[in-house]
């Protein structure tokens, strides 16, 4: 079936490329463009009336040819094509055939050995009329290898030429000729026009040639092809049987390691593309067991903050129960109670929030509001408790209306987390900095104090869920959880939050949400 399969997707290659090949020649044989400069006649309207653009260049001087056009100092003031050239001399004007007129330049180099180079430089006029002399339209001068002039038999005062002008005279590709016209502005200009006159004989054995070539390649295709599919089919084998070994291990646990392969590209690919899915599968089974183990620790750690308050008020409530509490102690005692029972609705209700982020189910409720405004009307409510737990507060918000879709009451969440750590965890006298700055499409809120800041060996996790050291649990202490439903949060609404480090300024401690304006 291998075999077969290559078989025809060879004949199908061979094909293609024999159409493809059709299909070439004939659209570049229907490409060929032949020079027609006779026609030049009948652009002369186009030109004296400086409309260069219009000028159909590649029919009159072939596809690849060109002109320019001169002004009365010789320099060009319009190309027809890219050319590094910028004027011309007297001299090389002298070097290029007339068109208008009929002269034409022929230069033939002769000689074995270049310091025996010599040049004849022919000056030729077709006749015009049938009586007139053949030798008056013929001239001819004759150059060494410096190209100075050793013969003259032409009417000049030439003595020698330039590199620049012989170039001119020795141009293969193209045949340079000259004609002189007048503006609509009675200005004298002048045409430099490059032809390029296609060889018919090398076209003519080139298409010769690729005719008797494609059979032989036919051929010898067909035989690589052969051997080809031979070594293919041995090769495919061995990395099949890898991958196959390698999948049964994979599924009984037993695999170890990867799988070293070096052959075709494509087996490297799907090896390596193995390679990477066990990896990740393996990665995955590895963070599934961090997962459980971290389930198991949150257990416990829910235990541990749930007890003590229970504890608590269990033992307070039972003193009160036996009567063992005095009248002065009672209300105190009931006092005592009533706060470690609201401390445990808070904290369970922390744990639901927490639960209902991580759940796949959960949606926000996004509003088009101004943020700024939402901010202040939070802060409004927050100043009096910040302001009583001896804390001072610096805003810095913008003064104009910036709207973003957002559920209110969860980012509200977000501040008072952040917010609620900052009272938590410093002393009296720390200022809680709150600051929104616009940057293109995306608003920066940071909220930093000045207090005793975030150990650094906590910093990397920070908002994950419960990270609190066994000794700083004290009756400061919350559940762990607040800025991992912060960061839960932000997530949904498409931002990111993150603590800086360093902190910007005199802060000790920086959180920064980033959030997308949408458009």
């Amino acid at each position: 079936m291998l075999v077969r399969n290559y078989v025809y997707f060879t004949l199908a290659v061979a094909i293609v490329l024999l159409a493809l090949f059709t299909i070439f020649t004939i659209i570049t044989d229907k490409a060929f463009i032949e020079a027609k400069i006779e026609k030049l006649p009948n652009q002369i309207e186009k030109i004296e009336s400086e409309h260069y653009d219009k000028v159909d260049a590649q029919r009159l001087f072939g596809r690849s040819g060109y002109f320019e056009i001169l002004d009365e100092e010789g320099k060009i003031i319009y190309k027809s094509k890219d050319s590094k050239k910028s004027a011309y001399s007297n001299g090389e004007l002298e070097c290029i055939s007339d068109f208008d007129r009929g002269w034409n330049l022929i230069l033939t180099k002769y000689g074995s050995k270049p310091t025996e180079t010599k040049y004849l430089l022919q000056y030729f006029k077709e006749n015009e009329e049938e009586n007139e002399e053949e030798n008056d339209n013929i001239g001819f001068l004759i150059l060494d290898s410096e190209y100075q002039v050793i013969y003259n038999d032409m009417n000049t005062d030439r003595t020698s030429f330039t590199k620049n002008e012989i170039k001119l005279l020795e141009m293969k590709k193209y045949q340079v000729k000259k004609m002189e016209f007048m503006s609509v502005e009675g200005k004298k200009h002048t045409m430099v026009m490059y032809i390029h006159y296609l060889d018919y004989k090398s076209w003519e054995k080139s298409t010769r040639l690729m005719l008797w070539i494609i059979p032989i390649f036919m051929i010898c295709y067909v035989v690589m092809i052969l051997v080809f599919v031979f070594i293919l089919n041995k090769k495919v084998k061995i990395p099949l049987l890898m991958l196959n070994v390698a999948m049964l291990d994979f599924a009984e646990k037993k695999m170890e390691g990867e799988i070293d392969y070096n052959g075709p590209d494509e087996f490297v690919q799907i090896c390596e593309t193995f390679n990477k899915m066990s990896g990740l599968l393996l990665e995955s089974e590895k963070e599934n067991k961090k997962l459980a183990q971290d389930k198991q620790k949150m257990l416990a750690d829910i235990s541990h903050d749930l007890k003590t308050p229970i504890t608590v008020i269990k033992g307070y409530a039972k003193a009160i129960n036996d009567g063992i509490v005095n009248e002065n102690k009672r209300e105190h005692y009931i006092k005592i109670i009533y706060e470690k029972a609201d401390a445990l609705t808070e904290m369970i209700n922390t744990f639901y929030e927490y639960n209902k982020l991580e759940h796949p189910d959960f949606q926000l409720i996004l509003q088009k509001k101004d943020i700024c405004e939402e901010i202040r009307g939070y802060l409004a409510i927050k100043y009096e408790e910040i302001e009583r737990s001896g804390f001072f507060l610096e805003v810095d918000l913008p003064e104009k209306r910036i709207e973003i879709d957002i559920d209110t009451s969860q980012m509200q969440r977000v501040y008072d987390n952040i917010v609620g750590n900052v009272l938590r965890h410093n002393k009296k006298g720390t200022t809680v900095f709150l600051r929104l700055r616009e940057i293109g499409m995306q608003l920066v809120i940071s909220i930093a104090d000045d207090g005793v800041g975030i150990p650094k060996e906590m910093e990397e996790s920070v908002f994950e869920a419960f990270i609190v050291g066994d000794e700083s649990r004290n009756k400061k202490q919350g559940s762990g959880l607040g800025l991992g439903i912060a960061r839960q949060i932000v997530l949904a609404h498409g931002g990111t939050i993150c603590l800086k480090v360093p902190p910007e300024n005199n802060y000790s401690t920086q959180f920064e949400i980033i959030l997308i304006k949408k458009l």
